[in-house]
């Protein structure tokens, strides 16, 4: 059985995925590690939907979440790459 919150997420993600995806395109430049971000902030965005205020916000939320873990992936190789 699909519980509403699953229903209102799959219109969320529907909704927004390209612009978390290009979001974390315009940082990595890579499309893999910017589908890995896009999948990263989804899961947070899930367990965290309460957090959100309003829904006219939610798609500065998601784009601010996908920036900040497109700039820890970058942060992540760069480190790999220094050892």
């Amino acid at each position: 059985m699909i519980d509403s919150r699953t229903i209102c997420f799959n219109d969320i993600f529907t909704k927004h995925y390209k612009r978390v995806y290009y979001t974390a395109l315009r940082v990595l430049k890579d499309h893999g590690l910017a589908e890995d971000v896009l999948q990263e902030t989804f899961l947070k965005a899930y367990d965290r939907l309460d957090e959100v205020q309003s829904e006219r916000k939610l798609g500065s939320w998601l784009s601010t979440i996908a920036a900040r873990k497109s700039i820890d992936q970058l942060r992540k190789q760069k480190k790999s790459d220094s050892v």
